[in-house]
């Protein structure tokens, strides 16, 4: 049993070193922190595009909780999971980030996430699902969080109210 753990270890850490060293790329080629999330939201888009290959989470909790490394790997596809990504490629390349959980006109329960800019000193918000990242004035946020487990109650309850 300790074999497959290690395992699935090996597979996260390979994982998440990829996930690190695209990151680096990617900010490589940005100018500024809005260029650097949208490169990430690019990589994103078309690394999930094929419906092939990519996995639809079947509820809330798989799509926030899935671990990054795992979720990276079946690309998995939800505002949630490709919240996660874009965060661990954030937060890999020092940013100070912080996921959100909230509402849009057209959807609830909703993911996205905030970054502090340094340069300006206001955490800005951006929503990879949009065609638009940097687009959120019409986004409600309920509750932010450094991980899904500090607001686990809040999304615990908004999959009950789903089921």
């Amino acid at each position: 049993m300790e074999e497959k753990y290690a395992l699935i270890s090996i597979v996260m850490d390979k994982n998440n070193q990829e996930i690190a060293e695209i990151a680096s790329q990617l900010q490589s080629k940005s100018q500024n922190l809005n260029d650097l999330v949208h490169n990430i939201h690019e990589f994103l888009n078309n690394y999930l595009k094929n419906e092939e290959l990519v996995y639809i989470p079947k509820s809330i909790l798989e799509s926030r909780f899935t671990p990054v490394s795992v979720a990276y790997k079946v690309r998995m596809r939800s505002c949630g999971s490709v919240t996660n990504i874009a965060v661990e490629m954030l937060r890999h390349l020092g940013y100070k980030v912080k996921k959100v959980h909230g509402n849009t006109q057209t959807l609830n329960n909703h993911a996205w996430f905030k970054v502090y800019d340094t340069n300006s000193s206001n955490w800005i918000h951006y929503d990879l699902s949009q065609n638009n990242e940097s687009d959120t004035a019409k986004h409600n946020e309920l509750a932010s969080c450094n991980t899904w487990e500090e607001i686990e109650s809040i999304i615990v309850q908004a999959h009950l109210e789903l089921q």
